[in-house]
C-alpha cells in the first residue's frame, strides 16, 4: 500500500510534465519557418527577344508586299480585260495606249531575275518576258524570240520605232541570227537611239540603251504587233 500511495502522489506531477512537453513541442513547430516550393527561374535577354520579333516582323512584311504586288498586277490586267468585254473601248482607243500599258506593266517587273525558259511571273527569259507582257494586254505572240521576229511586221529603221514595239538583237556568234528581244520604252529620234526593257541574262529585268557596246552592233530590227 505504501508504494501505491507514492505512485498516486506522483501521477499528477507526471501528467503535468507530459502536458508541458507537448505544449513546448507545439510552440516549437509553430515557430519553424514555412518552406516555400522550389521556383524555376528562366533568364531571357530582352535584346535577343526584340531582335527575334523584329526579324519575324520583317519576314511577314516581305511576304505581304510580295503577295500584294502579284495581286495588283493581276487586278490591273483583269480590269483592262473587263473594260474591253463590256464596252467598245478596245476598238475605239488609239493602239498606242496599249504600247504605254505594255511598258507600264513591264516596269513593274524591274529587278526580277533571269532564268532560261522561264515565262513569269517571278522569273523570265527574254522571250518569255515579252510574251508574258503582251498577253497582259491581250496580244498573243509566239514563245521564242526567233518566231516573234519572223511573224511580226518588221521595222528596220530605229527612228520608226515607238513605245511598246519589240526589238531584236543577234547572238554572240552572229548578228543575223535572233538571240534576244526586248520592248521599246522610248525613242530619241534626233540621235537615232532607243531605250528598251528586257530580261537580261546578266542583270535580270532592266532597261538598256540601243547604243550600248553589246547591242549597237547586234540590232536586227523591230516588230509592231500593236497596230494602228
Amino acid at each position: 500500500m505504501h508504494i501505491y500511495s507514492r505512485i498516486r502522489c506522483l501521477l499528477p506531477l507526471l501528467l503535468c510534465l507530459a502536458a508541458l512537453c507537448l505544449s513546448a513541442s507545439s510552440e516549437a513547430r509553430k515557430k519553424e519557418p514555412k518552406k516555400e516550393p522550389a521556383r524555376i527561374r528562366i533568364s531571357v535577354s530582352l535584346s535577343d527577344l526584340a531582335d527575334s520579333v523584329a526579324a519575324y516582323g520583317a519576314e511577314c512584311e516581305k511576304e505581304l508586299y510580295e503577295g500584294l504586288e502579284l495581286e495588283i498586277l493581276e487586278l490591273s490586267s483583269a480590269l483592262v480585260a473587263k473594260i474591253d468585254s463590256i464596252s467598245a473601248f478596245a476598238r475605239l482607243r488609239p493602239r498606242t495606249y496599249l504600247g504605254e500599258l505594255a511598258v507600264s506593266l513591264a516596269r513593274e517587273h524591274l529587278g526580277k531575275p533571269y532564268r532560261w525558259a522561264a515565262d513569269g511571273p517571278d522569273q523570265f527569259d527574254c522571250s518569255g518576258f515579252t510574251r508574258y507582257i503582251y498577253r497582259q494586254i491581250g496580244i498573243d505572240i509566239p514563245r521564242h524570240s526567233g518566231e516573234q521576229y519572223r511573224q511580226g511586221p518588221h521595222i528596220e529603221v530605229p527612228t520608226d520605232l515607238r513605245e511598246g514595239d519589240l526589238v531584236f538583237f543577234g547572238t554572240r556568234r552572229s548578228w543575223r541570227s535572233v538571240g534576244h528581244v526586248g520592248i521599246v520604252v522610248a525613242v530619241d529620234r534626233e540621235r537615232g537611239i532607243f531605250s528598251f526593257i528586257h530580261a537580261s541574262s546578266s542583270g535580270g529585268v532592266r532597261i538598256s540603251l540601243s547604243n550600248e557596246d553589246y547591242f549597237v552592233t547586234r540590232f536586227i530590227g523591230g516588230c509592231r504587233y500593236i497596230r494602228d
